[in-house]
């Protein structure tokens, strides 16, 4: 959680809508905010669209290696198989999780390889960084 400060500044005497007036100072007014949080739903979905994008470019290789269809291994994303990677040990790209949070899922084009997908998400705002796959 971070704080947000905002800074109020009234013109003396001028009425609000209330029928009081405002402040002849200014006052600073401490609002808790809370970080966004991604949830693991909301990685499935993202690693779902993903997907779509690898399958294209990716089509050639796939149709020739015995890999999942494009349908199949989206629908083998699944929240029950979501991680929350809990530390930077474990997230091979580094990222600093006071700032983000990474999501890892078992790889769906080849079930059972050594690939994992990775979602990075920034805690500010909440907003995809990338979705990367490692092996």
């Amino acid at each position: 959680m971070w704080t947000a400060v905002w800074l109020m500044v009234g013109c003396a005497g001028a009425p609000l809508d209330s029928g009081e007036t405002d402040l002849q100072d200014s006052e600073v007014q401490e609002t808790d905010v809370e970080s966004q949080t991604v949830s693991g739903d909301r990685f499935v979905e993202d690693l779902r669209a993903e997907l779509a994008d690898w399958y294209v470019v990716h089509e050639a290789d796939v149709a020739n290696s015995g890999a999942q269809t494009l349908e199949d291994a989206q629908a083998a994303v699944t929240v029950d198989t979501v991680l929350d990677v809990p530390g930077e040990q474990e997230d091979p790209f580094g990222y600093d999780l006071s700032t983000h949070t990474v999501y890892a899922h078992p790889d769906v084009v080849w079930p059972g390889s050594d690939i994992v997908w990775f979602g990075a998400y920034l805690n500010s705002d909440g907003s995809l960084v990338e979705i990367v796959s490692f092996n």
